[in-house]
């Protein structure tokens, strides 16, 4: 779980002017838009002296004078933020907006626009979703209908699972482990048999199919996340341990295998994530507090039950953790002011490299079956792929798609939703 810091948010009509710089009378509200006789130009801070700024472009360096109150922004074309000016970063392209008399009096990030590709709509509407790693499946959530496998070619009939979101793939694809009347179910795909009857259950019992294993049960638990372990052994099971009417942050983290025996057991306050680093270690994210913003990264062998800290306490948190199997990459991110920097942490011998800057913030990321990195870019309603060669100089930064990207929605290729679903559910789309 991120923790959000609280600022003000841009009104949905100075956003919808974002892109918008056009030579015509402003509207006074909108600071995006030139009136007659002002000007735009565009190029990066580089220092501030008192009523002062000094801006580089493509030609010069430009000494400005500022408005005593200048509207100062990172922005993008759904959300953003107003900021002081001393807040503005200055390695970021930026436009800036000077009166007739010359003088600033709005900043914000530059915006460059993309050619989007359109995907094709697939079936059914759902709240999330979560493409198999084989890319010929997915399971599709609805918070009134339930949790339903589909498969990418519509060959054979939806299959309802469950009335719970919690699911997940095993890394080959073939089996889905998911939670049902507070068990834990492994459903077995029939892979041979890839036309008929793959996602029909047979009638009466599913013992060809499932597997039930029943999870221990203390006081009231909400299961939240399941994972495969790297060689598909293990399964960890973590739910979030309520009290009746006190309510509660403590997590158990059950490991178990398919026979569903007990392997281990650990337990966490605060827990904000839980990852597979190896066939026998488990990395947790650990919040301070409920409320904070503070969090470390501790590793658990399920083998010796012993804990190590990979990731120091650290007051910008670790957020988006994700680890890439093949190379033991762990890709995460830590806070930087309104943005966010990205790192990856080679776990195999310790080395961490920062690889990008973002300045607004970012959800979801995740590995792609060639090694690179998506995310979704909240301000900009916005999918990116990140490449980086293999001495992660020289990153680049890719738009492939305008719309939301679900957190387990990435292989080969990968399925979103053309906004974050809330009350209504959405049709998820394929590039």
């Amino acid at each position: 779980m991120k923790m959000r810091n609280k600022h003000f948010v841009l009104p949905l009509l100075l956003i919808f002017f974002f892109i918008s710089s056009l030579p015509v009378q402003a509207n006074p509200t909108c600071p995006w838009v030139l009136s007659t006789g002002e000007q735009l130009i565009t190029g990066f801070l580089t220092k501030i002296e008192g009523d002062h700024i000094y801006v580089q472009t493509a030609q010069k360096q430009n000494k400005l004078q500022l408005l005593s109150e200048p509207t100062v922004a990172i922005m993008g074309t759904h959300s953003g933020y107003i900021l002081p000016i001393s807040k503005f970063p200055h390695n970021v392209k930026a436009d800036f907006f000077i009166t007739a008399e010359n003088k600033v009096r709005a900043i914000r990030n530059h915006y460059e626009p993309f050619k989007e590709v359109p995907g094709s709509p697939l079936q059914g509407y759902g709240h999330n979703a979560l493409l198999s790693p084989n890319n010929n499946y997915y399971l599709l959530f609805n918070y009134h209908t339930g949790l339903f496998l589909h498969s990418i070619e519509n060959k054979v009939a939806p299959l309802y699972l469950s009335s719970s979101p919690t699911a997940t793939w095993s890394h080959t694809g073939k089996e889905i482990a998911y939670i049902s009347d507070n068990k834990l179910v492994v459903y077995h795909l029939d892979l041979k048999d890839k036309t008929q009857h793959i996602l029909s259950m047979n009638e009466g019992s599913n013992t060809d199919k499932s597997t039930d294993i029943d999870i221990p049960q203390e006081i009231h638990t909400t299961y939240t996340n399941l994972a495969w372990s790297q060689e598909g052994k293990y399964l960890l099971c973590t739910a979030l341990q309520d009290y009746p009417n006190v309510g509660s942050n403590v997590f158990q983290n059950i490991v178990v295998n398919k026979e569903g025996q007990t392997i281990a057991k650990k337990t966490f306050s605060n827990q904000s994530k839980a990852l597979w680093l190896s066939e026998d270690s488990i990395l947790f994210i650990i919040l301070s507090d409920p409320e904070g913003s503070s969090s470390k990264g501790i590793v658990w062998n399920i083998k010796t039950d012993s804990s190590t800290e990979l990731l120091p306490s650290n007051k910008k948190g670790y957020q988006n953790a994700v680890i890439n199997k093949e190379n033991k990459l762990l890709a995460y991110t830590t806070a930087r002011g309104i943005g966010e920097d990205l790192y990856l942490l080679d776990t195999s011998n310790g080395y961490k490299h920062k690889i990008y800057s973002f300045i607004t913030p970012i959800r979801n990321l995740q590995w792609s079956s060639h090694g690179t990195l998506f995310f979704w870019d909240e301000f900009n309603n916005t999918i990116y792929e990140l490449r980086f060669s293999s001495d992660y100089r020289a990153p680049i930064l890719t738009p492939k798609a305008a719309g939301y990207l679900p957190e387990h929605a990435v292989g080969t290729r990968f399925i979103y939703f053309l906004a974050e679903p809330f009350e209504e559910p959405l049709q998820p789309i394929m590039p």
